[in-house]
This record gives C-alpha cells, sequence and structure tokens, in this order.
C-alpha cells in the first residue's frame, strides 16, 4: 500500500478525512498544529481528503483530490501543496449551492 501523509502547517488543529475505496475508515482524524498523520490508500483513481479547521463540520471543509504516495502540506484550508510545493486540485464544496 502506499500512503498518503498529511503536514500540518498550521499553528492551529485540523481534521482531515481521507475516503476510501475498500478497506479504511473515512471519519475525521485531528492533526496538531506541525504534526502530521498517515493514510494507507493504494487506488488508481486518487481520493477525496477533506480539510476542516479543528471541530468544524464537512460543510465549512475544503475539498481536495489526492494521489496514493502524495505528501500534502496543509498552510491554509485553501493553499494545500504537495511535496514539490505544486497546488493539489481543488473540488467543489458539495454543500455550498452558489
Amino acid at each position: 500500500m502506499s500512503n498518503i501523509v498529511v503536514k500540518n502547517l498550521k499553528n492551529s488543529t485540523i481534521d482531515v478525512s481521507i475516503n476510501s475505496w475498500g478497506d479504511g475508515s473515512s471519519k475525521f482524524y485531528p492533526i496538531e498544529g506541525h504534526e502530521k498523520e498517515s493514510w494507507n490508500r493504494s487506488d488508481n483513481r486518487g481520493f477525496v481528503m477533506v480539510i476542516t479547521n479543528g471541530g468544524e463540520s464537512r460543510k465549512h471543509g475544503t475539498y481536495w483530490y489526492v494521489k496514493a504516495g502524495t505528501e500534502v502540506n496543509v498552510s491554509t484550508l485553501s493553499r494545500v501543496t504537495d511535496e514539490k510545493g505544486e497546488p493539489l486540485c481543488s473540488l467543489p464544496n458539495p454543500f455550498n449551492n452558489n
């Protein structure tokens, strides 16, 4: 399996969820400021990652497409990059009806 590693570069806690196409949980996990967590994911289709400020619901999150094996850096909820500093592809928030 490949890991998706998410590094929180913020000073405050974020909550992160990454969908799963099989085994693995898609629940939110908190990541404290300047800490990191990893998810075992290995599907070629990629995954939807949701990031919120600690304690907020998905409704207030930002949504991103992420591939297995990516190291993600979260500077802000709207600035999310890979290990090379390239921005991840943002996805529309399904709760935003605008």
